[in-house]
This record gives C-alpha cells, structure tokens and sequence, in this order.
C-alpha cells in the first residue's frame, strides 16, 4: 500500500521534472528526475519484489532507457543504468551464485548496458 503511493508521487514529481526541464529550469528539472527516478524504480521493485512477476522488473527498467532517449536526458539514462545493474546483481545473487562463471555474464551484461548510451 505504501509502496503504491511512493510510485504515484514519485510519476508526479518525474512530470514536474519533465515541465520545468521543458520550462528552461534544466538543473531544477534534473534534480526533479534523480528523486522521482529514486522513488519510481525503489516502489517498482519493492511492489514486484516477491511475487512472481519480479523479473517484469527488468521490463520497467528497459522502459526507462526508452523514455531516457525519447526525452533525450542522460540523468534518467544513468539512474535507469543503476539500477539494472543493481538488479542484475540482485538476481544473479539469489539465483547464480554457484555457478563459478556467472562474474563473467555480468560483465558482458554491464558492457551491452553502457553501449546503450
């Protein structure tokens, strides 16, 4: 339930990043898009965290690097990149974390992920 208002109010203040970045206030419109991002993609997680539509996470962050180039702002671009990394390592933790090349695929992953940019 919680979770559910933090996401609202965090697409609230992500669109009040978008008006005053589109308004000539780039560094309040930034700061506005590094808070709202913080929220979106901490309540995205925590509401998907233990159900078993947790890997549609993934989906929500790849929307992110959509929205990213379609605004043309590298601030959502490097927060979305974060927090892909931060859950990738998340996943491959729980689920890899035996097998003794799985570093490796993270690499490879992280690599493709900043030649998105």
């Amino acid at each position: 339930m919680i979770y559910g208002l933090i996401l609202l109010i965090s697409i609230v203040i992500l669109t009040l990043g978008f008006f005053a970045e589109r308004n000539k206030f780039k560094l309040l419109g930034n700061i506005l898009y590094i808070a709202g991002s913080i929220g979106f993609y901490e309540a995205s997680y925590r509401i998907l965290e233990n159900s078993h539509w947790s890997l549609y996470f993934i989906g929500i962050c790849i929307l992110g690097v959509a929205v990213s180039r379609t605004l043309k702002n590298n601030i959502l671009l490097v927060s979305t990149i974060i927090v892909s990394i931060g859950y990738f390592d998340s996943i491959t933790t729980k689920y890899f974390h035996y097998i003794p090349w799985w570093p490796l695929a993270a690499v490879k992953y992280i690599m493709h992920l900043f030649n998105i940019g």
